[in-house]
């Protein structure tokens, strides 16, 4: 008898809302975070670069990296997704969180241990270019706003 394609289970789609909708707000919460750091930290010379790495890292390696994960363990997803195996060991779906957490249980002191050893240095002659981005934006803004106030007078 052949396989039927992927098998549903028993519970609604719809739970997939929760676990979207928390990683769409971990995202909304720490990707312009990670954007203003990496701009605010950067040369001048290097900002357009450094937005592309973050971009990468964001948006494209995260993909890749799942795409990698799928590949390996394509043998240990049947058509049922709750039922596959990964040598003797019968498992589902759920492999793939396990290997996410063993990847953030192993990444978090790694980071911890690089953030601790690393020492953010100045870089010299960085502080005047802020200064001026800083004074040209007031600028900006101050020409922006009389222009305003006096446009409302018509």
């Amino acid at each position: 008898e052949g396989e039927a394609g992927i098998y549903m289970s028993a519970i609604s789609g719809l739970w997939m809302f929760l676990p979207y909708g928390l990683i769409g707000m971990g995202e909304i919460c720490v990707n312009p975070v990670l954007y203003y750091y990496a701009f605010s930290k950067t040369p001048t010379k290097t900002k357009s670069v450094i937005q592309a790495v973050n971009l990468i890292f964001q948006g494209a390696y995260p993909p890749a990296l799942t795409g990698a994960f799928v590949t390996a363990f394509s043998s240990a997803m049947p058509n049922n997704l709750n039922k596959g195996m990964i040598g003797n060991m019968e498992v589902g779906l759920e492999v793939f969180y396990y290997i996410g957490a063993a990847f953030v249980l192993i990444g978090t002191p790694i980071f911890l241990v690089a953030k601790r050893v690393c020492v953010l240095v100045p870089i010299q002659g960085h502080e005047e270019e802020e200064n001026l981005s800083a004074s040209i934006v007031i600028s900006h803004l101050g020409s922006f706003n009389s222009a305003r106030n006096s446009s409302s007078h018509f």
